[in-house]
C-alpha cells in the first residue's frame, strides 16, 4: 500500500471514531433530570404520549408544595390534554384549547400556536383556561412512563396519569 492510501485510511478511521465518541457522549447525557429508571425515551416515549388522554393531577411552582387545584380554584383533575402527532389540545375549564405541539425524542416538549374558542363561562373556569395556555408555554421537558406524564418548565411541573387509570 502506498503511504497516501494509509493516510487517507487512518482519516477516515479517525472520523468514524470521533463521530462515534460524539454520538455516545451526546446521547449519555440526559436532557431533563430523570426521577425514575422506569422513563420512556425516544419512539416508545412518542407513542405513550399520544396514545390516551391525560388528566392533570398536580401543578407545581418553584419549591412549592404540588396543587391538586389550580389558581383560578377549580381542581386540576377537571383538565384534560390529548397529543395526537403534532397536535396538543386541552380541555376543562371553559374553552377548548389547541395548537401544535413539538415532541423531542430526547424529551424537549414546545407548544406554540394556542388557539381557543371563545365562549363565556364563569370568571374561574376562564381564569383555568388561560393559567393552561400560560403553563403549556412555558414547558420545555417531558418525562413519560406508561401511565405518567410529567411536563417541565419555567421552574413550573404538570403532572398527569391517563385519564383511563382515573375512571
Amino acid at each position: 500500500m502506498s503511504s497516501p492510501s494509509i493516510f487517507s485510511m487512518l482519516k477516515h478511521i479517525s472520523l468514524v471514531s470521533l463521530s462515534v465518541g460524539c454520538l455516545t457522549a451526546c446521547g449519555s447525557v440526559p436532557s431533563t433530570p430523570s426521577t425514575t429508571g422506569a422513563n420512556l425515551m425516544g419512539e416508545a416515549a412518542l407513542l405513550a404520549l399520544t396514545k390516551a388522554p391525560w388528566k392533570l393531577v398536580t401543578v407545581q411552582e418553584g419549591s412549592a408544595l404540588p396543587s391538586a387545584r389550580l389558581k383560578a380554584g377549580i381542581p386540576a383533575n377537571h383538565m384534560r390534554m390529548t397529543i395526537a402527532k403534532d397536535r396538543v389540545s386541552v380541555t376543562g375549564g371553559c374553552n377548548n384549547i389547541g395548537g401544535k405541539v413539538v415532541l423531542g425524542q430526547e424529551g424537549s416538549f414546545k407548544v406554540y400556536d394556542l388557539m381557543s374558542t371563545e365562549m363565556a363561562c364563569e370568571a374561574e373556569r376562564m381564569q383555568a383556561d388561560t393559567e393552561m395556555t400560560e403553563y403549556l408555554t412555558a414547558m420545555a421537558f417531558y418525562e413519560v412512563t406508561q401511565k405518567r406524564l410529567k411536563l417541565m418548565g419555567d421552574q413550573k411541573t404538570l403532572s398527569f396519569v391517563t385519564a383511563a387509570l382515573s375512571k
